[in-house]
């Protein structure tokens, strides 16, 4: 009678093939060594994201502190003047402060230029240059090219309640960009154009507002990720190696013991055997 294989062959290999179990527990350890991987580096695309916009922010908090300090250097003067051109027209939002066109003794005409202008202007300049976009805004701005977008006005009106500081990635033009803007507190010089609107010392004038466009940042990011999906696609690699040898020694164990069982069930049936044989013959004698 043929005897049932050995449980063995059920679960490791049967002729050095192996079984459909083995070939499942390679297909699970797989599945769990390619998960683990993928969020692996799904931890680094969301660690490098967070990076590079601490870096963004960070540059953008550089520049507003280089605007503060032009424009406070500006409104240390007192008044600055430049010579009143097409270029530099007189400041409608001015007319009727005094002294805003003087006229030097050779016969020069000179503008009175605003921090707020001033500021404004090299705005104009830096945007051409670098990207850079920069804005100085009001709730109640006198000159209306100076009005807050929405972004901006929650940001001014989250300052009226204390607080600092508001940034965020947004698109501007269709485009992420690092969004800054910190507030501009009322000073002595700032009344000589804003006291008529009830300005005091110490209120909340407006802010700056600077946008830093991300996309320099998310390059460096794809850099730095191609170099980490190089490096964790070779260890998958390496992995799935070790999984599937691994999985394949199991198997080769299993066909061992298989084999080695089955040698042992075949002697023990010689054994029967012979010894069933042996007692016939016994009982076949004449002197039995």
């Amino acid at each position: 009678m043929e005897s049932e294989p050995p449980e063995s062959a059920q679960n490791g290999s049967v002729g050095g093939r192996m079984t459909p179990r083995v070939r499942n527990y390679i297909r699970v350890a797989l599945a769990a060594w390619t998960l683990l991987c993928a969020l692996i580096l799904f931890w680094e695309f969301h660690s490098h994201t967070k990076d590079m916009e601490l870096l963004a922010r960070g540059e953008a908090r550089a520049s507003w502190q280089k605007d503060i300090l032009y424009r406070t250097w500006a409104t240390n003067l007192g008044r600055l003047y430049v010579m009143s051109t097409e270029a530099t027209p007189p400041n409608q939002c001015l007319v009727g402060l005094p002294d805003r066109d003087v006229v030097t003794t050779s016969g020069q005409s000179l503008t009175l230029v605003p921090p707020a202008s001033m500021t404004r202007d090299v705005y104009d300049l830096d945007r051409e240059r670098s990207g850079l976009i920069a804005n100085i805004t009001s709730l109640r701005p006198i000159n209306p090219a100076n009005a807050p977008d929405p972004w901006e006005r929650a940001a001014l009106a989250a300052f009226e309640k204390g607080e600092a500081e508001a940034s965020s990635v947004e698109l501007v033009g269709g485009k992420p960009h690092m969004r800054l803007i910190r507030p501009l507190v009322t000073d002595g010089e700032c009344l000589k154009c804003h006291e008529a609107q009830g300005d005091k010392v110490g209120s909340i004038r407006g802010g700056i507002s600077v946008s830093i466009p991300m996309e320099p940042f998310f390059a460096l990011r794809r850099a730095v990720m191609l170099n980490h999906l190089l490096a964790l696609g070779l260890l998958w690699l390496v992995g799935s190696a070790i999984i599937r040898g691994g999985g394949l020694r199991i198997g080769r164990d299993f066909d061992q013991m298989f084999k080695s069982k089955v040698a042992v069930q075949e002697s023990e049936e010689a054994l029967r055997s012979s010894s069933d044989t042996l007692q016939a013959l016994v009982n076949s004698s004449p002197l039995a």
